[in-house]
């Protein structure tokens, strides 16, 4: 090798001889240092500033070739990456989309190299050229191999979708998106949510490559009414979407409860009151319909499968009040075999009898008594508060007390048109009464308001 002094360059032998030719210089000593052999050399007077150059440029040319190997290499580690995953992603059985992408990455990464490789190229002497030719050539035949495996599996993945898509007449589409046909959609009606499910795990549920969470979107999405409310405190998250799906099926999906929702809808069909076509193949269909549901649920009319104690016990449950209907579900909800225990029920029906008669019993004693001389007053003010809103009252009745008008102010243009806000004023104003509009008495006395019929309700 050949050391410039003046310079701090190490040029090997190979080059030096090559140089040594195109400026015809000659070896003048040959000094053997193991392991490399030392050369010096000599030129033609006059053109010794001229080797210092030629050696600076044959440095140059050495440290961009290195730059060069060593950003290649980086290029050629990405490209095996994306191999291993192409590799991977076909084996694993993944989606159509996904070995698409990642094959569009592999090109990306392969022209980045290639044209490294032809600048590598162009700076090589003719032995280190076909050396490098011979190893790219290597690298080319193995991505010339994942691209057939590639494009292999992606023309499987085509032929199988086009096979699904005459055998079940819709495209269900493999890339990680949202369904070309509209997703199943469930408002909280019992008898709809087995098709719902049916429908919806079939084009979402069961997909592999779509992630929990996504599923979990899809699903709320779908969702409204009472069966979006059930689940509607639950954070977007990929655990909290097996627990969605446990709730809807706790909710809507026992067996037992679609079985009540059936038989009560036979309950309330409508009767036919005339014979036309019509009316009667309405009653038909509807009566046929929850049979036919209630025989694919194991509970066939025409057989011992339904009990008269099944039928019964919705009929009895329509004459209950909604609170002890509410008090009934909750007592048979962890076991399905008391639903239509008939001994339980008339058990429990008595249980709250007994009850509301404690509670009836307990609130009078708890009542203070009145004295004489107290129901003589509370008399004269009920018949002094009687004689004053009568006359307070028939005056009015043809009366408008907002324009004095020969109306009621039931028919009166100038309230009817206020706002709210207005005729709260012109109310307050005029000492009426906000739930009746009359005189003579405050809204929590007045005597056409009737108490809410709810148990327990003090409205």
């Amino acid at each position: 090798m050949y050391h410039s002094p003046t310079n701090d360059i190490l040029i090997f032998a190979t080059d030096l001889w090559l140089l040594a030719q195109n400026n015809c210089w000659k070896p003048y000593l040959i000094v053997i240092i193991e392991p490399f052999p030392t050369l010096f050399w000599y030129h033609e007077p006059g053109a010794a500033e001229d080797i210092e150059d030629n050696l600076i440029q044959l440095g140059t040319a050495a440290m961009k070739t290195e730059n060069l190997r060593k950003k290649q290499a980086g290029y050629k580690i990405r490209l095996l990456k994306w191999m291993q995953e192409i590799r991977q992603l076909c084996t694993d059985n993944a989606s159509r989309s996904m070995v698409q992408n990642a094959l569009k990455e592999l090109e990306k990464q392969f022209d980045k190299v290639q044209f490294l490789q032809d600048e590598l190229e162009e700076g090589l002497s003719l032995d280190d050229l076909k050396k490098e030719i011979d190893e790219f050539r290597t690298l080319e035949q193995e991505i010339l191999e994942i691209r057939s495996i590639a494009e292999d599996f992606i023309e499987e993945m085509t032929d199988g979708k086009k096979a699904e898509i005459v055998k079940n007449g819709s495209d269900v589409n493999a890339s990680v998106r949202l369904p070309r046909h509209e997703l199943p959609k469930f408002h909280g009606d019992v008898l709809e949510f087995t098709a719902f499910w049916e429908q919806f795990e079939d084009c979402i549920h069961t997909r592999r490559d779509i992630s929990d969470s996504a599923k979990f979107s899809y699903l709320r999405s779908s969702l409204s009414g009472s069966g979006f409310a059930v689940i509607n405190g639950l954070s977007l998250t990929a655990a909290n979407y097996l627990a969605a799906i446990e709730i809807l099926k706790n909710r809507f999906g026992r067996k037992d409860v679609v079985i009540q929702n059936h038989i009560r809808k036979l309950l309330e069909v409508e009767p036919c009151v005339k014979t036309f076509a019509e009316n009667l193949q309405v009653l038909h269909d509807e009566l046929n319909l929850h049979v036919r549901a209630l025989g694919a649920l194991g509970k066939d009319l025409n057989s011992s499968r339904i009990t008269a104690a099944e039928i019964l016990m919705e009929l009895f449950k329509l004459k209950l009040p909604i609170t002890i209907c509410k008090k009934w579900e909750e007592e048979v909800f962890t076991d399905e075999a008391k639903s239509s225990d008939l001994d339980l029920f008339f058990s429990f029906l008595l249980k709250w009898v007994w009850i509301e008669q404690s509670v009836v019993k307990t609130q009078t004693l708890g009542q203070p008594r009145l004295t004489k001389a107290m129901k003589t007053t509370a008399t004269a003010e009920s018949v002094t508060t009687t004689t004053a809103l009568k006359a307070k009252i028939e005056p009015r009745l043809n009366s408008c007390v907002v324009c004095n008008g020969e109306h009621t102010i039931f028919q009166c243009d100038q309230f009817l048109r206020a706002t709210p806000a207005e005729r709260w004023s012109l109310c307050s104003k005029r000492g009426l009464c906000f739930h009746c509009l009359y005189k003579g008495h405050l809204e929590n006395r007045c005597p056409r308001r009737k108490p809410c019929g709810e148990a327990g309700c003090s409205l």
